[in-house]
């Protein structure tokens, strides 16, 4: 089984940004827990590194809904 999980450019740009500041501070992004939802009208996606997991990034792009 293959999950597939696609970003946009405006996802992936903030994605990155997020690797940087995550790999400037603690050396490295530690461990990725990817979630993702259904709402219904659109998937919300929110990634959880292990240096910080009460402040996930959220990737949902609501405007795209």
């Amino acid at each position: 089984m293959v999950i597939k999980i696609e970003l946009n450019d405006k996802q992936e740009k903030k994605f990155k940004k997020w690797m940087e500041a995550l790999k400037t501070i603690y050396g490295s992004s530690g461990d990725l827990t990817w979630c993702t939802s259904s709402s219904g009208i659109g998937t919300s996606i929110k990634v959880i590194s292990s240096h910080l997991p009460d402040h996930p990034l959220d990737l949902s792009d609501t405007e795209s809904w």
